[in-house]
Formats: structure tokens, sequence, C-alpha cells
């Protein structure tokens, strides 16, 4: 890392670097490169020499090539650096790497031609963040508008090249000499022997060409050194003082309170442990010039206020062709539904609401669905489990019985999640969620096993054991998790695994006895899972299925902190800290993920299990704005066609948006996780599952964007899609350019998919259908859009917006005999499914 000469490693093919700082204070310094500084929010100070330069919020600041400088922080702020690397522009533009430009740009001059200022490092940012087809073209397009800019209205004709520059390779020596030995005692002697000068003559030097004195400069590299152990070791401050070459405390807390307006100790309590991680690895890095690189949401929709947004700065649309070729006589075997025989809801009282049933009911009828997943059938508000005046349990089935008799009613049998303790039982107040879910063991647990034989022996009695051999019961949820779902020990946990699985099995042997809802972090990154088999092998317990959940996200920290990651996304749905060790998976993500656990499972004594993924999404953040958008259905489509015959069952999580784990959302498209909103409007995502119900029977092929089968009333099914993954922007959980209104600024760019279908094996006249969604049709955010998007949807609005959000339907009489060609176009998000229906 260096600090007083920073050489910006640019991109091969691009002469630029942006990044976001949360200004503290930093040591002088100096760079070749020129560095705007565009002030996001708060404000800061820069000083350039004698000069001190008070720049607010959305002002700007231009740092000349070579120039001593270094920045404040006024208040709490956040500061866009776009730094220029002048040969690169002075080789396409000769002259301009001898030119000095105002601090402070367009000084005096209307606000308009600063914000072409702004909208170029906006363009830049947008363009390096997302890194999208052409995205070389587009930045290197707007750095040459930077530089136009600053060279027709910001040249200063009476600023010189500073006196660094005829110096520069003296004082780098000099730089580098400090850099590397400021762990020891710098001899003023041996220092001015290797920069071959005078002692005496030295240090005037250095004051001379740096503007800082040479001993407060080597104070700040050692202070700067420091900084960087405190957030990464848990070294005392006396042995880091001593590591970073101060002579003693006294000297090291003056430099350190001079450099960062902090005690080291005080410091140390706020700052974030990075324990060693770097930028390239994703965690959150002090970079140059001591900032603290960060990422923040809120700031980077400030700056994207900027940006034109208009199809002019967009790659324009091309058409790839892709052909298919299938034989309507000719099978693969059959087509594997697993994907959809499962559904899942937030918790079991949920259940007993009138409008939840009109949805599910809605949901049966359209898609229909073998089981069902949920939450907290033990809740307190399930009113299942209290105390009796003298002590003693008291247990009562009312509610449980009542949403048992709804879902079987409707079609779906429960995969019981036994999860949440009663409050009469539990040994602790440990609860999550705005609905108080408690995760910790039961304070007995005699009495957890006294709980689960009534409650078996309840349902036994009233659907009989046959009907419970069908179901799925499925102990606890995500104990990997650690102080999350579960607050007791991993101990504990087996004995409280092997506890219910006993009861439950004395019962009926025959019933489905497993768990236990586990991370895909638990299974893959942890020792988890070997410590579970490990027990259930010493106990001689065997599960009669794992189940375990998918979200495509992967942690890129070893510094990731699961607990603190859950109250962060969960509690305040936003991730400042957390993004520095995670981001979005690929395309892939959800499948390769599946492939893992399935190889690590069959390494082990569950190898023969059958696997259930009883909790998948696109994200695990209940309020992430791509829920809402038609993305999702081809999101959905795509998974269930690549997923397919990796698990027993998949749960999308959740049917619904009526889901209060954090209270109910604000707007009817809160970024819910429901295939519906709360009002029951279908989004694209639950148009995608309808459509992949539909495709029954053989399978005849699948392919980069298709899947095909054959029912058995002859017809012949396409489910088409044009998947369009995330830039990288967003990738890196960067969600500032979804808003409200706008939720498509964070996909890349790709091309509109013209599918060729040639269908051998049909004879006669066949009728042709064609269901479509996307932006155009079928997505309800987008409708909401288009009829004004108003904040009230009830009455009349909600049911012309239901009927709004309908596919688009295409009907026609085809002659197919001698074979069927046809030909579908699909743009970005578009889903389609086409049926060959015999007449």
């Amino acid at each position: 890392m260096r600090n007083d000469y920073e050489l910006v490693n640019h991109d091969d093919h691009l002469a630029v670097r942006v990044f976001l700082h949360d200004v503290v204070r930093s040591p002088r310094h100096w760079h070749e490169d020129i560095e705007i500084l565009f002030v996001i929010k708060g404000s800061i100070k820069v000083i350039l020499g004698a000069e001190e330069i008070a720049v607010p919020a959305k002002g700007l600041c231009v740092v000349n090539s070579y120039q001593v400088h270094h920045v404040e922080a006024i208040e709490d702020n956040l500061t866009l650096a776009l730094q220029i690397d002048p040969d690169y522009i002075d080789e396409r533009s000769p002259g301009f790497k001898g030119l000095r430009f105002t601090p402070v740009p367009f000084e005096g001059r209307p606000t308009g031609e600063s914000d072409e200022l702004r909208r170029a490092i906006a363009e830049i940012m947008s363009a390096v963040s997302r890194k999208g087809r052409g995205y070389l073209s587009l930045a290197n397009q707007w750095l040459f508008r930077v530089a136009f800019l600053l060279e027709s209205a910001c040249v200063d004709p009476g600023l010189r090249p500073t006196v660094i520059v005829a110096e520069e390779v003296r004082l780098r020596r000099i730089t580098d000499f400090i850099e590397r030995n400021a762990g020891e005692e710098i001899k003023l002697g041996d220092l001015a022997s290797f920069a071959n000068l005078n002692a005496q003559y030295l240090s005037r030097y250095f004051s001379n060409h740096m503007g800082v004195t040479l001993s407060k400069y080597i104070a700040s590299i050692r202070a700067r050194n420091a900084l960087e152990l405190l957030e990464t070791s848990s070294k005392a401050i006396t042995d880091i003082a001593l590591e970073c070459g101060f002579p003693n405390l006294k000297a090291f807390y003056a430099a350190f309170k001079e450099n960062f307006g902090k005690m080291p100790k005080d410091y140390r309590a706020v700052a974030p442990r990075r324990a060693g991680a770097s930028a390239g690895s994703g965690g959150r890095a002090v970079d140059v010039f001591d900032y603290l690189q960060i990422d923040t949401t809120a700031g980077l929709a400030t700056l994207y206020e900027y940006l034109d947004t208009a199809a002019t700065s967009r790659a324009p649309a091309r058409s790839e062709r892709r052909g298919i070729a299938l034989d309507a006589g000719e099978g693969l075997g059959p087509a594997p539904r697993d994907a959809t025989r499962m559904a899942a809801f937030g918790r079991a009282v949920e259940g007993l609401r009138a409008e939840w049933r009109d949805q599910f009911r809605m949901l049966q009828r359209e898609i229909g669905f073998d089981m069902v997943r949920f939450h907290g059938i033990l809740n307190d508000e399930m009113l299942v489990a209290s105390r009796k005046a003298d002590g003693s349990l008291d247990f009562d089935f009312g509610h449980v019985d009542e949403l048992f008799d709804f879902l079987l009613e409707n079609g779906a049998r429960p995969f019981l999640g036994l999860d949440f303790m009663p409050g009469a039982l539990a040994s602790a107040d440990r609860t999550i969620f705005r609905w108080e879910g408690n995760v910790s063991p039961p304070s007995d647990l005699s009495e957890w096993r006294a709980l689960v034989e009534a409650f078996i022996g309840h349902l036994g009695a009233r659907y009989g054991r046959r009907e419970l051999r069908s179901w799925r019961f499925e102990v606890w949820n995500e104990p990997d998790l650690e102080g999350v779902f579960w607050s007791g020990s991993r101990n504990e946990f087996f004995e409280f695994f092997a506890a219910t699985f006993e009861e439950l099995k004395s019962f009926d042997p025959g019933l489905s006895v497993g768990g236990c809802g586990f991370t895909q972090w638990g299974i893959l990154d942890t020792d988890w899972l070997d410590y579970f088999e490990a027990s259930c092998a010493r106990r001689g317990i065997m599960p009669d299925f794992v189940s375990y959940h998918v979200y495509p996200l992967e942690i890129v920290s070893d510094s990731f902190d699961v607990a603190a990651f859950v109250d962060e996304w969960h509690g305040r749905f936003d991730i400042p800290d957390s993004r520095y060790c995670l981001r979005m998976g690929g395309p892939d993500a959800v499948s390769e993920t599946m492939r893992l656990v399935g190889e690590r499972l069959d390494r082990g004594p569950f190898a023969a299990l059958p696997r259930y993924v009883s909790e998948w999404n696109s994200s695990p953040n209940s309020r992430d704005l791509v829920h809402d958008s038609a993305f999702m259905g081809a999101f959905v489509a795509r998974n269930l066609a690549s997923c397919a015959g990796l698990s027993a069952g998949m749960a999308w999580w959740v049917f619904t948006d009526i889901f209060d784990e954090f209270g109910p959302g604000s707007g009817e498209f809160h970024g819910g996780f429901g295939l519906c909103t709360k009002h029951g409007v279908r989004k694209a995502s639950w148009h995608a599952m309808r459509m992949h119900s539909r495709l029954e029977g053989e399978l005849l092929g699948r392919g980069e964007g298709w899947l095909a089968a054959r029912g058995a009333d002859g017809a012949v099914r396409l489910l088409l899609y044009n998947y369009r993954h995330y830039d990288a922007a967003y990738s890196r959980l960067d969600a500032s350019r979804l808003s409200r209104l706008s939720r498509y600024e964070v996909f890349e760019p790709g091309d509109d998919i013209e599918f060729a279908v040639d269908i051998a094996g049909l004879d006669g006249e066949r009728t042709v259908k064609v269901s479509r969604i996307g932006r155009a049709a079928g997505s309800a955010f987008d409708r909401w859009l288009a009829m004004g998007h108003p904040d009230d949807l009830r009455g009349d609005a909600l049911l012309a917006l239901r009927h709004a959000s309908e596919p688009a339907l295409r009907i026609e009489r085809i002659d197919a005999s001698g074979g069927l060609r046809l030909s579908e176009r699909l743009e970005a998000h578009d889903v389609a499914l086409v049926e060959i229906l015999p007449i």
C-alpha cells in the first residue's frame, strides 16, 4: 500500500480509476494523476500547499499532477475520486499534460457547466461499475468529455507545474526509503546519504517541496501503518506503536491524533475489523490516502441523478438467433416436476387470514403444489402451549387444526417446520423477527418431548397415521446460523434433534422426519454438517431426508460474520458492512450450489436420502426491489429448468407478500419475496411458475433458454426465456440504481433472442397458443407504472391492475402436416409458453 506517491494501476484499456471515499483525514501526499474530488454528500476541505478549499455537498475540486495535498472531513461525507492518467490524454490531445487547472472548476460560471462535469463523472462511474457490454468504450468516451471540459473552461494560466515534477525521481527515492524503513529508527544522516544530499539541507529541501516537515511526514506514515494494524490485528496498542517505529507512546498518540482526529483506543473501538482484507478480496479496505473505501447506496443514488438515462448512452438492441429442433415422438424420459412440488409461506398464523386463504386457493387452482412449508406451527400466536396456575403445561391445538384442515382441503400436505420454541417452554427470551419467534432451547427437554408427543398424537387421531406418513416433519430452521436461529450450543441442538426425532418415530416409525433447513453456507463452508452426521451416527439415528436453503449469494471474505449480516440486512434492509464480504452469484448459482451440496452429501452417511430445498429465491432480502420486476419471470424459468432433477422438491420462499417477519412492506411493490403482492396481484414470477407447471409428461429436450415436453394429452409445450443477469455493480450489492419507480438499471445489456423452432412428428391441424410475459405484458410492476403508479391501490384500481397484469395471449390454427416451424422473438426478461395442442 502506498500513500505518499500513488502510481495508479490503470486498466490497460482505461486510463481512469474511480472510487468512493468516506474521507476522514489523509497525510500529505502526491501522485502523477490528475484527481477530481466530487463530494456527493457532507463536506470536506482540501489543502493544496498553503491554500485551503472547503468543498460542500455536490462541490468539485481538482488536484493537479504532482500537487502536494491532503484532505480532511468537515463532516461525515461521501466523496468520489476520479483519477486520470494525464499521459493517456496527452498522447491523444498533445499539450494536455502541461496544463494546470483551477482547484474549483467552473468557479463563477453557470451551474449548468459544472453539471456537465458531474454528469460525465457519473457516466464514468456507471460504466466502470456495471462493466456491461462496451463499457470500456463508453467510459473512455466520457473520460475525454471530462478532459474537454477541463481544457476548455478550467485552465489557470497563472499556475505553473510544481517543482515536484523536476524533483520527482529524488523525492520518490526519499519517500520510498521512508516507506520501507518506517518501522525502524530513521536517522537523518542515513536518509541524507541515500538521497545524495547534505543532512542539514535535507530537512529544508523536503519541507519546501512536500509542504510538510520531514519529521511530521515520517510520523504520518507510521500513523497510517498503525491504523491498519488497529483494524487488522488484536495487538496491544503499545506493541503497535513500537512495531510502527514510534520511539514512545506519547509520540504515537500525538501523531495518530494529528492525522486521524482520534486517539488509537477510540479509533479501535469504532473501526471495522478487516482481518487483513483488501479491496481485491472483496473486504472493506483502507485504500490510498487512508480513505475508507465504501459503497453507499444512498450516496450513489444522488450521484446517478446526473446520469442521462436516454437510449443514447445504452447499447442498441441486437438479435441472436437460436434454433430448436424437436421430434414430438422421441421423448427423453419423464419431465421432472420436483421444482414445482413445494410452495412456502412465512408462518402458520398467516394461514388463518381470509385474504391469505383467497391467495392460496388461487395458487392451488392455477399452479397446484403438493406440499407447503412454513414456520411457526408452535409459536405463541398459535396458542398451542401455556401453563396452568399450578405451573403444569396445557396444550391446545385448535388453531393448528384450522390451518391443517384448510391446507388439506386445498390439496397441499404440510412440509412442517418444527421451529421456534413456545414461550412457556423456552429457556430464554431470545427472539427473532417482528413476531418474536423464540430461538432458545427448551428449559426442560422432557417438557419439549411431552409437547411433541401430545402434538403428534393429536394429529394422528385427527388425520390418521396413513395421512401423516405423506407429510414431512422438518426439525428446526437454520440451526447452523448459531446465535441467530438457535441460541444454544451445537451439542444442545443435537440432543434436541434426537429427542424430537425419537418422539415422532415412537408414535409411528413410518413418519418422514429430517432437517434441518440448513443454509448452503453451513453445509459447504463450515463443519456443521460433519458434526451433525457424527451426532446422528453416535445415537443410531438416520434422518429420512435432508433439507437446506439456497440463495445465490457468495461469501468472498473470511471475515464474514453471518449473525451481523442477518441483523444488518433483515433489520435495516441494507448491508453497509456485509457488502464487502458478499456478492451475488452468477447466472447458474442456484443449480451450481445444489450440485455442490449434492456432492457433499454424497460423500457422507446421508448419501441415499432425499434432498429438499425448503427455501430458495433470488436473494434473502425481503425488500429487494428486483423481486417485483419482470426479471423474476426469467429468473424463475431459468432456474426451474436448470435445477430439474437435483432435488426432491424446491419451495419458493414465499408465495405471497403477506409476510411479516419485519412488518408489512410499504406499498404494493416493496420488493417482497412473494409470487404475488399482499393484495393478490400476480407478479411475473407467478406467471413463470404457472407456465413451468404446464410442462408435464415426457421431456422432449432442453437447452440454453428453453425447455420442451409432451403431455399425456398429446400437446407439445415449450418454455422459452431470455434471461439477463445482474451487472457487475449490482452483483456487488450496489442497489443505488433501484428505486420505487426504477427497477431495470441493474442488469447486463444483451441481445434479443429469436427462437426458431422446428418440430417433427406432428400431423394434421393444431392450435398454437402462445402466452408471453415481460415488461410489455404479465409484469404487474410495469403495468402499475403504466397506470400512473398510484400509491393507494384499492377498489377499481386494484381490480384493473389484476386484469392488466395477465400474460399476453396469441392463438392461431396451423396445419402441422410435414412438420411445424415457429418463431418467437424475446426481449430482455421475456418468457413465453408455446403450446401446440391437438384439435
